[in-house]
């Protein structure tokens, strides 16, 4: 020990409460931090259903809901004016369609494309996320037409794409059973009556 140094025991206790403090107040604050979503850049290229259904080991229900929240927490955040509206919807709806693969009879790729994705403040997005709905229907209509017929309701009221309303509206009539018994007049008056400017949350 030199002349100019002190040993540890002369540091006054004030200056070791400060210091204490100080790291206790950047550890508090560092934990409160709520840690920021994935940026919309950051969603990388879907993988296949067959890589999902290999990395799942037999359980692809579990896996495709893990996948699902997953993919939702990309440009989604408190601070985020315009949740998922930066997103790459060709890799998203790729994503969905992966997720749909994997589980087939799962609801929650159908639900957060047609509730969710396809009611961004994007017309072009919103179309691109119901096409997605339209699509995944005609593969399994009974199953599936509930989120077709929110879908329709979308592209016409929010969307304002009265075409792809009645598109999708006919093709929820082309099916017969009990499901669609109710149905036609419903369709009908998708088909004929005029859009709404937006439709109400």
């Amino acid at each position: 020990m030199t002349r100019d140094e002190r040993p540890v025991t002369q540091v006054p206790a004030a200056v070791w409460l400060a210091l204490a403090a100080a790291l206790a107040a950047q550890i508090a604050w560092r934990a409160l931090q709520a840690p920021a979503a994935p940026a919309a850049a950051d969603l990388p290229p879907p993988p296949s259903a067959a890589a999902l259904r290999l990395a799942s080991l037999g359980e692809p229900q579990a896996l495709a809901r893990v996948a699902m929240l997953y993919l939702q927490a990309f440009d989604y955040g408190g601070t985020n004016a315009n949740p998922y509206a930066r997103l790459d919807y060709t890799r998203l709806i790729g994503w969905l369609q992966a997720i749909l693969e994997l589980d087939p009879r799962s609801d929650y790729p159908l639900f957060a494309a047609a509730r969710v994705y396809a009611e961004s403040s994007d017309p072009a997005r919103n179309r691109m996320a119901l096409e997605f709905v339209y699509r995944q229907f005609l593969a399994d209509p009974d199953r599936r037409w509930p989120w077709l017929a929110h879908a329709a309701l979308v592209a016409k009221h929010r969307v304002g794409d009265l075409p792809l309303a009645r598109r999708v509206a006919r093709a929820r009539t082309r099916w017969s059973g009990r499901s669609w018994s109710r149905t036609v007049s419903w369709s009908a008056r998708v088909i004929t009556t005029p859009p709404a400017s937006r439709m109400r949350r």
